[in-house]
């Protein structure tokens, strides 16, 4: 199993939106800096829009809105490099990553941030995922020795209680437009699920209702809950589209915050939530809304140890394959960084649209002699 090395990033802001200080803890000790965005707060809507590469014309997306992204400059990921690794930082961030590369380790990349600070909530809505290490031709999400993490500062432990197996998992699929290919996400994860190295417990909800998700969710205990289907946004609200108790009657969304008050009752077992979704990882940074009024920051708000989801839209395709991935790695026990820096691999031009949330250590499910159930 991967293990990993913590470069922590804190920010904190100053009295000007354009500079924020920087506080780093790390193997090789801490530094201090300051961060100036490359990117203004009043152009990141438009560069949001560009920050991924143009998905191919015709693919199935998993969103409701027809938007999809553009082609974005190269440069960004180095821009966003070079204003957050410079003087100290920089030297202690080359120092760990000579220790990793000799320890062989991975440096788990934290950026830390308080959206509660109206003056750091705007980085929420950066392309952290995109960080480039030019000099040494390396993306820090797909590099061998480095993954990126984004940690919200919430009022939540990051203990985990002990880990009572098997570990049970609840796919949650909706579909109420019926233009998406779930039974081949199921077909791809039940493949890799059945040559796990984890003794889990698996069950698959059909035509997911909110009533019907509200009903299995208060009855039943999950460690991992993964959906599938569409996302998006209902106003300044994130959402996921589920199906109406009518057959037939098309999608009723679910905010984020309503889902995260369902799993609140199973803090206690849950320890992942999947959103396999279109735009489900946060928002476009507007000062007249609630920082955690997406789907996954909503959840970490409520104490969800740790969330993977979508921040831009994703093709039916591409969703399909990095949920075989993402479960590959689960089965063999590797943590949830590995899990996703394995699934950007094969995502090709669409791998930045993953991002990773977490608030505890290298969240991984362990190895059993038994088989999948």
């Amino acid at each position: 199993m991967v293990q990993y090395d913590d470069f922590v990033i804190k920010f904190v802001g100053t009295s000007t939106d354009a500079e924020h200080r920087v506080f780093v803890d790390s193997p090789a000790g801490s530094a201090e800096g300051v961060f100036r965005s490359p990117i203004a707060t009043r152009d990141l809507g438009r560069t949001l829009t560009s920050a991924h590469d143009a998905i191919r014309d015709g693919d199935t997306m998993r969103k409701v809105e027809a938007d999809a992204p553009h082609d974005v400059p190269s440069d960004i990921g180095i821009q966003l490099f070079r204003a957050l690794f410079a003087g100290d930082v920089k030297t202690r961030f080359d120092e760990c990553l000579g220790m990793v590369a000799a320890g062989r380790t991975v440096l788990r990349i934290q950026i830390k941030l308080n959206l509660d600070n109206p003056a750091v909530a705007p980085l929420a809505a950066l392309p952290w995922e995109l960080l480039h290490y030019h000099e040494k031709r390396t993306n820090l999400s797909k590099g061998p020795y480095t993954v990126v993490a984004r940690y919200l500062d919430v009022p939540h432990s990051s203990d985990l209680p002990a880990f009572v197996g098997p570990l049970r998992v609840l796919f949650v699929m909706a579909d109420p437009h019926k233009d998406l290919n779930l039974a081949e996400e199921r077909l791809r994860i039940e493949r890799r699920l059945s040559s796990a190295d984890v003794q889990i417990v698996h069950e698959w909800m059909e035509g997911a209702t909110f009533s019907t998700l509200e009903s299995r969710l208060l009855k039943h205990a999950y460690h991992i809950v993964h959906f599938m289907g569409h996302g998006g946004f209902d106003g300044s609200d994130g959402v996921l589209h589920l199906e109406r108790d009518t057959p037939g009657q098309g999608a009723i969304p679910i905010r984020g915050k309503d889902l995260a008050e369902l799993l609140q009752s199973r803090n206690g077992a849950l320890r992942l939530v999947v959103l396999n979704a279109c735009r489900t990882a946060g928002s476009e940074y507007r000062p007249d809304t609630d920082p955690y009024c997406g789907v996954a920051p909503a959840l970490v708000m409520a104490g969800v140890p740790a969330v993977v989801a979508m921040q831009f839209p994703i093709s039916d395709d591409g969703a399909i394959d990095f949920a075989e991935r993402l479960y590959s790695q689960l089965a063999d026990g590797e943590p949830i960084e590995e899990a996703v820096r394995a699934g950007r691999l094969v995502l090709q031009r669409e791998w930045l649209t993953p991002v990773l949330f977490s608030r505890c250590d290298a969240l991984a499910f362990p190895r059993t002699s038994a088989s999948a159930l």
